[in-house]
């Protein structure tokens, strides 16, 4: 028997192996995703011109009390139904609450040196209120030279017209930044993600004596409805520049699931903590920030605080939904399969 083989069985010569050569010749070309957002972002080019660096980057500088110019943007950055909850004036709010300055800042006036620009930064601050505005523009206007008074007086009707919209509203029925974002995230999801969104979401509400109050979760949703709304803060709170996720996410970890797991409260209760804590952020003591303020003391204080606002505002509904209290994972797994146990009398022996 020969040992030579025909050329023709050849891997080489082979028409499967030229088809199959052929085919990966033609094949698209592919080209490495962006390190940053791995595609998530349309249009994105990749590398330090991603918009999560970029545009992050950009709404941090806007939302500091220094900046002067600049809108916040977020439309390449969050999810397109968490981008219709905020809409531009909602944004300019936000812009507004961000950039207030320490308690206690007063704002000093001189008709000389003055400009119309450095009131309007004073009213959206919440230094003046309108009607101090307009006294000032008129000594603004009263001591300017001659060359000035055509430009100065463009300006003042420009500020003037502004006064008489609400885009310089005071901003004090707001609440606190953080407030404020809290709510504004809570109203759309109760809106727009079931069950969250259902009639079971308001029954609790009626008990609430004030209208700022409906935008706490009842007890039947809360399990569901305050993780969502931590999920979408911190990427909105990310987003805008105004804390950046490695900071946010042990805050919220701590004051919110650390808090269910180890206390053993409910997700009602944790609500409740989160509001007190943030209620401490928008007083702005000085330091004081969302990466310390849990270790910088007056901890039974606060949740002391916590739980007598879960009392007035559900009394005893919120008992039916604690959480359990793990010590341990053996000390959980033995709880809940005792409970197991009690409920179906095959799970475990005592």
């Amino acid at each position: 028997m020969s040992c030579v083989k025909s050329r023709t069985s050849w891997p080489a010569r082979s028409p499967h192996f030229i088809a199959a050569v052929v085919l990966l010749l033609n094949l698209p070309a592919t080209y490495a995703v962006c390190s940053t957002c791995r595609g998530a972002v349309d249009g994105c080019a990749g590398g330090a011109s991603c918009p999560c660096l970029t545009t992050v980057a950009a709404n941090a500088a806007v939302v500091v009390a220094t900046a002067t110019t600049g809108a916040i943007s977020i439309a390449a950055l969050l999810p397109s139904d968490l981008i219709r909850a905020f809409p531009r004036n909602v944004l300019e709010k936000i812009r507004r609450l961000a950039r207030l300055p320490p308690p206690g800042t007063s704002f000093e006036f001189d008709p000389a040196t003055t400009t119309v620009v450095s009131l309007r930064a004073a009213l959206a601050q919440g230094l003046i209120d309108g009607s101090e505005a307009r006294s000032m523009m008129s000594a603004i206007v009263a001591a300017a030279q001659e060359d000035q008074m055509t430009r100065l007086i463009a300006g003042c009707k420009l500020l003037s017209s502004e006064l008489e919209s609400d885009s310089l509203n005071p901003i004090d029925d707001l609440g606190g930044l953080h407030a404020f974002v809290l709510k504004t995230i809570f109203l759309h999801v109760l809106s727009t993600r079931a069950p969250i969104g259902s009639s079971s979401s308001t029954s609790g509400q009626s008990r609430a004596s004030l209208g700022t109050e409906k935008w706490y979760p009842a007890p039947e949703v809360a399990g569901i409805a305050v993780p969502l709304i931590i999920h979408l803060r911190m990427l909105f709170m990310h987003a805008c520049g105004l804390a950046h996720v490695h900071a946010s996410s042990p805050f919220f970890d701590k004051v919110i699931f650390a808090t269910v797991s180890t206390r053993g409260y409910s997700f009602v209760e944790a609500f409740e903590l989160l509001v007190t804590y943030l209620t401490v952020l928008d007083e702005r003591p000085p330091g004081i920030t969302m990466g310390n303020v849990w270790d910088n003391g007056a901890q039974n204080t606060l949740f002391r605080r916590s739980q007598d606002a879960v009392a007035r505002r559900w009394g005893a509904a919120v008992q039916n939904h604690r959480a359990w209290r793990f010590s341990s994972p053996t000390a959980g797994s033995e709880r809940i399969l005792r409970r197991g146990a009690k409920v179906g009398g095959t799970c475990c022996d005592e």
